[in-house]
């Protein structure tokens, strides 16, 4: 289980503003630890290498990832978000 990092997750933005820069590995190793290959692989090319939740949003959610609970878990600390 891959564990969230809280040096590769930034908040851009007041916390406020729900806006928060998760870094590409961590979404990638968290769609292959879904057992979703194809779906890391495109997100591998699709994806910045600083991933911002309001403007990837409809990126992260062609990956079947809820932008809003990757905050939650993010900001809330705790393990992998059970998406």
């Amino acid at each position: 289980m891959v564990a969230w990092n809280p040096a590769v997750v930034t908040a851009s933005r007041p916390k406020e503003t729900g806006i928060v820069q998760l870094d590409k590995n961590m979404i990638l190793d968290l769609l292959r630890e879904r057992g979703q290959q194809d779906q890391a692989s495109q997100a591998e090319q699709q994806l910045p290498d600083q991933v911002d939740t309001e403007r990837d949003a409809g990126l992260l959610q062609q990956f079947g990832l809820d932008p809003q609970e990757l905050i939650q878990k993010v900001m809330g600390g705790g393990g992998m978000p059970k998406l």
